[in-house]
């Protein structure tokens, strides 16, 4: 198993030096990146499914032409305030056009309960707006912020994966990763 790992493709790592935001985060990889496509995944939303997410993210790129497409799921309404929400201009099954962004907002005005969770096919174009270092909600260098950027320069979209999305930033969605892992595996 460890073998076939390695054989997967080349991981490169780098480090954020100080908490300036996801979009910073993000920005810290800009010289690893050349002028294509690439994929964000954030390790605290572990996704139990069948094709790995970024793997359905790319197959949705390829077929519609789109180089940033955004792994989405609905949460409750009242968790909005945790998540980048989306204003879809159309949906098509799974998938969706997305209008706008918002990080964070406050659960009256966000624009609806379709939320951005770890995963992320993004246009290497987002690194003309990190670049710039504009701190957005939270005083952070927000990956929303650059999303926003890329959805004024062509499409992104967004898809409703399939699998089973574990929050594991908090002990029970922790717990119920594992235990569904576990259960998956025997």
């Amino acid at each position: 198993s460890i073998k076939r790992q390695t054989q997967l493709g080349e991981i490169i790592v780098t480090f954020q030096n100080e908490p300036k935001g996801l979009g910073h985060a993000v920005w810290c990889a800009k010289n690893l990146i050349n002028d294509e496509a690439f994929a964000v995944i954030l390790p605290d939303d572990i996704i139990l499914s069948k094709t790995p997410v970024i793997k359905q993210l790319i197959n949705l790129s390829q077929n519609d032409n789109c180089c940033t497409v955004l792994g989405v799921e609905k949460v409750d309404r009242k968790e909005v305030f945790k998540y980048g929400i989306l204003s879809v201009e159309k949906k098509i099954g799974r998938k969706c056009f997305v209008e706008s962004i918002v990080e964070k907002p406050d659960v009256k005005n966000a624009p609806s309960n379709l939320s951005v969770v770890g995963r992320y096919l993004l246009d290497s174009k987002i690194f003309n707006f990190l670049s710039k270092m504009k701190k957005g909600a939270g005083g952070e260098i927000q990956l929303t912020d650059g999303i926003q950027y890329l959805i004024k320069q062509s499409n992104v979209m967004g898809l409703e994966f399939e699998g089973k999305r574990f929050d594991c930033g908090n002990k029970l969605g922790f717990i119920k990763a594992n235990l569904s892992y576990g259960l998956y595996d025997s």
